[in-house]
C-alpha cells in the first residue's frame, strides 16, 4: 500500500515524495535535524517517520492513505484498490 502510494505521489506534478531506509541511506537520517532529534528522543520507536515540508507529521507508524491524501492534497483512493490482492491482503 505505502509503496504504491509513493509511486503515485512521485508521478504527481508539484509533489516531491522520497523514501529512505536507515540501513541503506543513514546519511539522509543523520543530516536532518528533526529526524535525528526524533531518533535520539525515541530510538527505533520513532520509525517510520513521515515528514511534510521538512516537518515531522507522523512517527512510529506509516500514514494511512487517508492521511497521505490529506497531507499531500492528492487523492489516493484508487491506490488502495490497486495495492490490494483479491483475497483482501495487502501489497
Amino acid at each position: 500500500m505505502i509503496t504504491t502510494a509513493f509511486e503515485t505521489l512521485q508521478k504527481t506534478a508539484g509533489v516531491t515524495a522520497k523514501r529512505f531506509n536507515l540501513s541503506q541511506d543513514p546519511k539522509a537520517f543523520s543530516q536532518n535535524e528533526a529526524v535525528l532529534a526524533a531518533i535520539k528522543a525515541d530510538g527505533a520507536e520513532a520509525l517510520p517517520l513521515t515528514l511534510v515540508d521538512h516537518k515531522i507529521v507522523k512517527k512510529g507508524a506509516y500514514p494511512s492513505l487517508a492521511e497521505l491524501s490529506q497531507l499531500t492534497h492528492v487523492s489516493l483512493a484508487q491506490t488502495e484498490t490497486a495495492g490490494t490482492k483479491d483475497n483482501g491482503g495487502c501489497c
